[in-house]
């Protein structure tokens, strides 16, 4: 028989182990197994060692198992306290069994009984939900009758107010209702008790209508308030708003053409058509308008609730649409606003529009009708358009709150819409049987499985009567102020043109005409009568013609309306752009001839100032002193078109929150134009400065400049301590530059003679630098030219508050390389040396400076690596 024989490897030793006829191991860890050696392998053994160890593992193992079977015998005792512990358990695990069952046949029972508790509840919930409603039903017909009774005693005793007291209180019942419990009440007087009721109601809303009417007729308005209060109580709320409101605008409409017989009256008094206070008699009618609308607002509110104004304001806004229309038409007529539109247009058509034809014409008028006839036809144009705005969006305004007020819910139907979005949530989570009822519930009862069904839950408990008559009477009052608002006109808030909006608008177009033609006339006269006044800078047509574009500019936005703001915008930036920029070149185009630029070239400044400040009548004089003017005319317009345009933004700004920002944008885009033309004017402006400078100024210039072509500048330091004392150039340079300067100065604007200085100085530069360049300079010479130009760059400096030394930059980095004392020195201020300093010249330029040096060698000039 083989034997299977296993060794184990632990700490180096190998461990027989044998059971069963098997030699394996099972506690010690296998870390080597060694071949299987049968029987016949075992007896086939012959060295002695081999046959030792064997024998020596085969005892280990032994060893070993004998140790196991200790520790088996030694937990018997412990097995066997167990087993007693779970014997003396078993009676008690009977009685639980026990217990368990009795416990489920428990809770079966109570299941049963619940069930029949919850459907005799349901009964009683049901009688008390009919008993409920069988008491309101009967205190339905309590107070039907109570209504019946009442009426009928009231109509006996005249007694309009407990009458529509009780008509109300009949009315808010459900007519469905009311329909089958009148039947209960049987006769009355003879007549069937819903007959009898609705023929008092009925005679009630007759005699109310004829006493509202005949207290308007008496103009009785304690009457009128006492009437008017009833309407809403006996169902007749907008009729009872549209006798109001007739009555309320005929008192209106009463006031209103009082007042425009007053002003007519008092005008043909005078005999004077231009003083009837039309505008003021518009402007009184609106603020008697507004003041209804305040006053009767409380009064409606009060008995017919907030919102029922809405009628009221619509009936009042169409008869300001007729009063406002009678008002304006005596304007036209009064004011003879359509003959002067006729005027204007035949003016325009057989006239020429250029402003510098009618400026060089030799008439005396200018074309259409006189400015000063249709100045205050203006402003009253521009106020009725203002009022009229101003009224507009207070109506508006006030419309759209009480149409808000209407159609939003109050806050008992936002209650009642949250409490049932709350209750159908909470009926809908009661109606779903929860997870426990949905599984299956395993009842242990005699040992056996039985499935139980779920409870069944009871359905909600119906609302309470008074509830539901509460939530009915808000429905009612909603579905009251949907018939309401439905039956009244919302033209105010439809966006519909009324008919004040349409006249204003009609005039408005007239106003711009006029306006136009008013513009054109006054910039014509003044460039007409353009004179230029001892002591001034600029002549009179810049103030009155930028005057007359500010009054027109503020007339328009006086209206308030941005169509018309826009139009006027426009006109004046055309007149400004194209006229107006046409008489300022047409003004430059003289005065730069051959006569002015010979006046200067005799270098007799100081001549030419006196002439020009004296006035003398000598052409030539004349033609600088008023070319200058035109220069001052052109700088100054520049600068008052900017200042126009940023009070016009200041005041468009302030009313210009209440209209659209498409509107708001279109009104900026107009006043951003006058930048525009600004620019335009600076373009006029430097171009005649060009021509003047080059006719004028740069002659001197280049005679001054020349002057250097005679100086020597390779000197000996005597030369250079002799030019000290005697300078041979820059101070008759100085003295020519400070008689122009002298010469311009008084008759410029600061504006003016800054750009003046800048040609100067530019262009001074520019000569100069190309003086220097065709001259030869040793170190001496280079210092003295050094001296030079410091002095020449501080004299400037003091006579212009601009920056002078920026101007000679690449002058001074000229005269620093000719004050070297060898070519290398350069190399302490160019590339890494330089510092701070920035460079002006190139490299190529720098290679000339030197060169202009005599004592320089070109092969030195040639070695520097720029």
């Amino acid at each position: 028989m083989p034997v299977l024989l296993t060794t184990t490897q632990e700490d180096g030793k190998s461990v027989p182990n044998t059971a069963e006829g098997t030699v394996r191991t099972n506690t010690l860890p296998t870390s080597e197994v060694k071949p299987i050696l049968t029987l016949q392998e075992i007896q086939s053994l012959t060295d002695p060692s081999q046959i030792g160890d064997l024998l020596r593992q085969l005892n280990q193992h032994e060893q070993h198992v004998d140790h196991e079977l200790d520790l088996l015998l030694d937990r018997t005792e412990a097995l066997d306290d167990q087993m007693n512990s779970l014997l003396r358990l078993q009676p008690k695990l009977n009685k639980l069994n026990t217990g368990t069952q009795y416990l489920a046949s428990t809770v079966s029972h109570t299941c049963e009984l619940a069930e029949s508790v919850s459907g005799k509840v349901r009964e009683l919930d049901l009688a008390q939900t009919n008993v409920l409603v069988t008491l309101s039903k009967v205190r339905d017909i309590m107070d039907l009758k109570e209504c019946v009774e009442g009426v009928l005693a009231a109509m006996g005793q005249n007694d309009y107010a407990v009458a529509a007291v009780h008509v109300h209180r009949y009315l808010s019942f459900d007519p469905a209702l009311v329909a089958v419990e009148l039947k209960t009440l049987g006769m009355t007087e003879g007549k069937p008790a819903s007959e009898k009721i609705q023929e008092c109601v009925d005679e009630l809303h007759q005699r109310i209508n004829r006493g509202l009417d005949d207290a308007v007729r008496d103009n009785d308005m304690n009457s009128i308030n006492r009437y008017f209060k009833l309407f809403p109580l006996i169902g007749l709320e907008m009729e009872g708003m549209r006798k109001y409101s007739l009555h309320v605008c005929t008192q209106v409409a009463l006031r209103a053409q009082q007042r425009l017989k007053a002003a007519i009256l008092e005008g043909e008094a005078t005999g004077d058509d231009q003083k009837i206070q039309l505008v003021n008699t518009l402007q009184l009618l609106f603020q008697d308008i507004a003041g209804e609308v305040e006053n009767q607002t409380p009064v409606v509110e009060t008995h017919y609730g907030p919102g029922r104004v809405l009628p009221l304001i619509q009936a009042l806004m169409r008869e300001c649409d007729r009063q406002s229309s009678a008002i304006i038409d005596t304007f036209l007529t009064k004011r003879l606003v359509h003959k002067l539109v006729a005027d204007i247009n035949q003016a325009r058509y057989s006239t020429h529009r250029d402003i510098l034809v009618v400026a060089s014409s030799t008439s005396n008028t200018t074309p259409g009708p006189d400015p000063r006839d249709i100045e205050g036809v203006l402003w009253e144009l521009s106020a009725i358009g203002g009022h009229s705005g101003v009224f507009e969006r207070f109506m508006r305004t006030r419309a759209e709150a009480e149409h808000h007020c209407l159609s939003s819910p109050t806050k008992e139907e936002l209650d009642i819409s949250k409490s049932e979005t709350t209750e159908g949530g909470s009926s809908r989570s009661r109606s779903t049987t929860p997870p426990a009822a949905n599984a299956e519930m395993i009842v242990s009862t005699g040992g056996k499985l039985s499935k139980a069904s779920p409870l069944k839950r009871s359905p909600s408990i119906q609302m309470h009567p008074d509830e539901e008559t509460r939530r009915e009477h808000i429905k009612r009052e909603k579905e009251q102020r949907a018939a309401f608002l439905a039956g009244v006109s919302l033209e105010l808030l439809s966006g519909k043109e009324t008919g004040l909006n349409r006249r204003v608008q009609e005039i408005m177009g007239q106003y711009i005409l006029i306006e136009e033609c008013f513009l054109m006339s006054c910039v014509h006269k003044a460039v007409k009568l353009d004179t230029h006044d001892l002591g001034q800078m600029t002549s009179t047509m810049i103030d009155d013609v930028f005057f007359v574009v500010q009054k027109c500019c503020n007339r328009a936005l006086q209206t308030h309306m941005i169509g018309c703001i826009c139009a006027v915008l426009n006109n004046a930036n055309s007149v400004l752009e194209n006229d107006f920029t046409a008489v300022l070149q047409r003004n430059l185009t003289t005065g730069v001839g051959d006569t002015m630029s010979q006046f200067f070239s005799t270098g007799d400044f100081k001549n030419v100032l006196e002439k020009v400040q004296r006035k003398m009548d000598t052409s030539a004089v004349n033609q600088i002193s008023q070319y200058l003017v035109h220069l001052n005319n052109v700088e100054t317009s520049g600068q008052y078109l900017l200042k126009l345009q940023g009070g016009l933004k200041t005041q468009f700004a302030q009313f210009a929150s209440s209209h659209s920002e498409k509107d708001k944008q279109k009104g900026l885009a107009c006043l951003d134009d006058m930048l525009i033309i600004q620019k335009c004017y600076n373009r006029v402006l430097s171009e005649a400065w060009k021509k003047m400078f080059s006719k004028t100024v740069f002659p001197v210039l280049i005679s001054a400049c020349e002057a250097m072509q005679s100086v020597d500048y390779v000197i000996s330091l005597q030369d250079l301590n002799f030019y000290e004392v005697n300078d041979p150039f820059v101070q008759g340079l100085i003295r020519d530059l400070d008689e122009v300067i002298n010469a311009f100065k008084p008759h410029l604007t600061s504006t003016n003679f800054v750009t003046l200085m800048n040609l100067l100085i530019q262009n001074l530069a520019v000569q100069l630098e190309a003086a220097v360049l065709s001259k030869s300079f040793n170190q001496n010479g280079g210092i003295q030219f050094d001296k030079d130009l410091r002095t020449l760059i501080q004299y400037l400096a003091n006579m212009t508050d601009g920056t002078v030394r920026e101007k000679f930059a690449r002058l001074t980095q000229i005269a620093t390389i000719l004050c070297f004392e060898k070519v290398a020195d350069l190399m302490d201020y160019w590339g890494s040396g330089a510092g701070l300093v920035t460079w002006r010249i190139t490299p190529s330029e720098v290679r000339k400076a030197l060169q202009l040096r005599t004592d320089f060698s070109r092969a030195a000039i040639n070695k520097l690596r720029l």
